[in-house]
């Protein structure tokens, strides 16, 4: 009898063992092709030889971005690249197909990857105005992809990283826009933690909709950045998993330069808001902010 537990708990430890190092060894290869990818990004002619055309067989949307062309030529599903200066190492390729599930845990290359690729949700018209350009992105604890951005939470992190961060470049296939970030907001998905919040809503023409959007987010985000939205903006929201509780996100929200704006940013307009609207679930385990539920009213 106890040599049989034995054989189990040895086999179960062996297991696990496995386990762990396979998840060390995928994780590695991630970090290695992010490290990679921007290093590409960032530096084009690396692939190039003299006298030798890498992307003879390619064929390239007219007015492609030089830096885009090496991710272009791996997958023609690439939709452009996001940056953020004042975040180490953030830089990532985008894609966009017609469904929200194929990236979910595919590269680029379309090879398994626990980190994915950040993509475009399919809802998204990215050649027309008053879109929310609602990108997808994972947070596995490990600091890569969009694990990042929760340093955003000023109520537990203070105002540091947007201090250092205030802007997200996008990449396009043919142009590069900045977007000023508006807000941050912990949402969550269930009722049952407090009323929710539609940011994965994706046309923002009908000014109805688009006046909600902003009510939501002026009321929910944990930093008044001092800058704000208007009607005709575009708008990008950055997507991800956190753990506060079960099923929340964190959501960066910008917006994109208006003609004729000063790109700078005046950091020193931010004020933390510690009153903003949280989640219910989140006020009663941190004790912070104001219950959705007492704000929005609970539904009938």
């Amino acid at each position: 009898m106890m040599n049989g537990l034995l054989v189990i708990f040895m086999a179960a430890l062996i297991f696990s063992g496995a386990m762990l190092a396979n998840n060390y060894i995928r994780e590695s290869a991630d970090r290695k092709r992010v490290a990679s990818d921007l290093n590409l990004f960032q530096n084009p002619s690396m692939v190039t030889n003299p006298g030798e055309d890498p992307y003879k067989d390619v064929e390239f949307p007219a007015g492609i971005l030089e830096q885009l062309k090496p991710f272009y030529a791996r997958n023609p599903e690439l939709v452009g690249f996001i940056t953020i200066d004042g975040i180490k190492d953030f830089g990532y390729p985008i894609v966009q197909t017609d469904n929200n599930d194929k990236y979910y845990r595919k590269n680029l290359d379309l090879k398994y990857s626990k980190e994915g690729t950040a993509f475009v949700d399919y809802k998204v018209d990215l050649n027309a105005p008053n879109q929310n350009i609602l990108i997808h992105g994972h947070n596995n604890k490990n600091g890569l992809m969009f694990g990042p951005l929760e340093k955003y939470n000023a109520l537990m992190y203070g105002l540091d990283l947007y201090k250092k961060a205030p802007v997200i470049k996008f990449y396009g296939i043919n142009d590069v826009r900045e977007f000023k970030i508006v807000g941050f907001v912990v949402a969550n998905v269930k009722w049952e933690d407090g009323p929710t919040f539609d940011f994965a809503v994706t046309d923002l023409s009908d000014p109805a909709v688009f006046n909600n959007f902003k009510t939501e987010v002026e009321a929910r985000t944990v930093v008044n950045t001092g800058y704000s939205l208007e009607y005709g903006d575009t708008v990008m929201t950055l997507h991800s998993c956190c753990y506060y509780f079960k099923n929340v996100r964190f959501l960066v929200i910008a917006r994109a330069l208006r003609p004729g704006e000063d790109p700078n940013v005046d950091t020193n307009l931010a004020k933390i808001e510690f009153d903003a609207v949280m989640p219910d679930t989140y006020v009663d385990i941190y004790d912070i902010g104001t219950r959705a539920g007492a704000y929005f009213g609970n539904p009938s």
